[in-house]
């Protein structure tokens, strides 16, 4: 099965340790350039933060990644980021930690720590989606017998993505590549042959 896990939308988690706040904010993105143009978002946000670092992951193969210190000691932000992304295993992800510095020193370990524990916070109460490559399909059946289609694509791990009724019913519906023979096979049973069953795209499609 292709697929791969990310967040949907946005997240948010504060961390205060030695009064410094760390505002951490996870992000769905589609692309690198969208990545890049969230990071300065955040930036306008919070404009007068010590610093904003961030590591980003922005394909499904986990490939197209980068990190920022924006300022911390080397290695003591970005990278701890972008290890907590990889270890959740999360993709087409932004995190951007926000860091307004309290006074006192934490050390390049508390540092790592700090930022550590902000990211994972963040992606923590991420509501996660899974991201399969689905067939989008059509199917279409007599009106009386359109009622159990619904049950029919649950059944097939799939979701029905809209309905129309006319002289019959034509549900247009979400579901795992490798379940569209089984899916055609029982609607086939069901319907004793009567109906017209059409994959008309293939595309990722999220399931919570």
């Amino acid at each position: 099965m292709k697929e791969y896990v990310t967040i949907e939308d946005r997240a948010e988690a504060t961390v205060t340790i030695k009064h410094s706040k760390f505002i951490a904010t996870a992000m769905w993105v589609a692309d690198y350039d969208d990545a890049l143009a969230k990071v300065a978002a955040v930036k306008r946000q919070y404009p007068d933060a010590t610093h904003n670092c961030y590591a980003l992951v922005a394909d499904e193969a986990g490939t197209q990644c980068k990190y920022s210190d924006d300022g911390e000691p080397s290695g003591t932000a970005g990278t701890p980021i972008l290890e907590v992304i990889r270890r959740k295993g999360i993709t087409h992800v932004l995190v951007v930690v926000t860091r307004y510095f309290g006074g006192i020193k934490l050390g390049a370990s508390g540092l790592v720590g700090a930022y550590s524990q902000s990211a994972a916070a963040a992606l923590d109460v991420a509501v996660k989606v899974r991201m399969v490559y689905s067939a989008i399909c059509t199917i279409g059946l007599d009106y009386a017998l359109g009622g159990r289609v619904a049950n029919y694509v649950q059944k097939a791990m799939g979701k029905v993505l809209s309905t129309e009724y006319s002289d019959g019913v034509l549900v247009t519906a979400a579901l795992p590549l490798e379940q569209v023979d089984a899916l055609r096979t029982a609607l086939v049973e069901y319907s004793k042959g009567a109906v017209v069953f059409e994959v008309i795209r293939h595309e990722y499609r999220g399931y919570v």
